[in-house]
């Protein structure tokens, strides 16, 4: 489970924005992850819509997840 407190919210794309750096080292090979705010007790399931990449289609630029709600999160290989 992740906090939200790891992330950046932009309002108006409804995106949470983090850095891996930030996160577990894990995150590249997860299909999903819960994101918990600790101040209102809430969670949501992020599930992973697509892999930015580079034109070699080697190097990883981040990882874009979305909730049932539309809500986005994007995790930026730094």
């Amino acid at each position: 489970m992740l906090l939200t407190t790891h992330f950046s919210y932009h309002k108006e794309t409804k995106t949470f924005v983090s850095e891996i750096s930030l996160l577990a080292d894990s995150i590249d090979t997860m299909h999903y992850f819960t994101l918990h705010n600790p101040k209102t007790g809430n969670s949501k399931i992020f599930n992973l819509k697509s892999i930015d990449k580079d034109g070699s289609g080697e190097d990883i630029y981040g990882w874009n997840y979305e909730t049932d709600c539309g809500l986005k999160a994007l995790i930026i290989n730094d």
